[in-house]
């Protein structure tokens, strides 16, 4: 199994979130676009027994998730009271922390002391005006024809891909780079969500690799198989999702909501799995076709041991 690092350098804002679910959903549509209804049906009755590849959200520039896990105890000893006050504050400023350094995130999940560096806000976000088309006329409504909407900037985010079978990454690739092309999420037909691909040559150690670990955590959104473990420390958020505009019928595009889990849960597991999650069926309620890829790319972790006495 492969992992690998990829740049998504954006020329443009970014108006639908870079999660793995619906990212996954995308790759589907260029998928029946470019090879046909044939190869998406393929391919996902393939993802029901295993996923020929996972994939994580995307991360601005070189941060990661911060993940959750109880905080180790903090040990003041001889110190000062204007330490002790000091180390209160950096903590509150940790805690609301929403990414890590690679070398905090590496450190963090091996259990070793974080030597904490300062992340800075890796995105801007502007809200920006966006004119309402009548359908019936084709131009812009008299009244109330403007709204605003929430545009990210970042000029880069990380995405990691774990490849099970081999033979699907050049043409994850060859989709990926499609997409770009033509720009991803809502707002492309402005010129939002266009980028250009990079595969990243480099050790994901900081990854791959963690001494005695005895859980992993999770990279992506994702909903539990019945498989999964659920001992652990997670976060969880509904997602209200909707379907592509290439779907065949239908009154409306809303999806059933789907409680989702968070990237940066941990759970405790003596073995890494390949992946975490499930296709989820019957997301949209007049179209049982569709599908919600919710799988979830994992990365082993050590966790404290748990109340119970277990170390995983």
């Amino acid at each position: 199994m492969k992992l690998i690092r990829y740049r998504l350098h954006f020329r443009s804002g970014l108006v639908t979130p870079l999660q793995s679910d619906t990212l996954m959903g995308t790759l589907a549509w260029a998928m029946l676009q470019h090879y046909g209804e044939g190869e998406l049906s393929r391919w996902i009755q393939q993802c029901e027994e295993q996923p020929p590849f996972v994939i994580s959200n995307g991360f601005p520039g070189d941060l990661l998730p911060k993940l959750i896990m109880p905080s180790p105890v903090a040990v003041y000893g001889k110190n000062t009271k204007q330490d002790m006050i000091r180390e209160v504050k950096l903590n509150k400023q940790r805690k609301d922390r929403k990414w890590l350094t690679i070398k905090e995130f590496d450190a963090v999940r091996s259990g070793r002391d974080v030597d904490w560096e300062e992340a800075g806000n890796p995105t801007v976000v502007r809200m920006e005006p966006h004119v309402i088309i009548d359908r019936s006329t084709g131009t812009s409504l008299e009244r109330n024809g403007l709204f605003d909407i929430e545009v990210e900037y970042t000029q880069v985010y990380s995405l990691y891909v774990r490849f099970l079978d081999s033979s699907y990454q050049e043409r994850f690739e060859e989709l990926l780079t499609a997409i770009g092309q033509v720009g991803f999420g809502a707002k492309k037909s402005s010129g939002k969500g266009v980028f250009h691909l990079e595969r990243v040559d480099e050790s994901l150690a900081y990854l791959d690799e963690c001494k005695d670990s005895n859980g992993y955590a999770l990279l992506s959104n994702c909903v539990p198989s019945r498989h999964d473990s659920m001992r652990g420390y997670y976060k969880i958020a509904t997602k209200y999702g909707k379907v592509g505009e290439n779907a065949p019928g239908g009154r409306h595009p809303f999806k059933r909501p789907l409680l989702m889990i968070q990237p940066g849960s941990c759970f405790y597991s003596p073995s890494l799995p390949p992946y975490f999650g499930t296709v989820v069926r019957n997301v949209l309620p007049e179209n049982p076709k569709v599908v919600q890829f919710c799988f979830g790319l994992t990365v082993p972790v050590r966790l404290p041991k748990s109340e119970a006495g277990e170390d995983g």
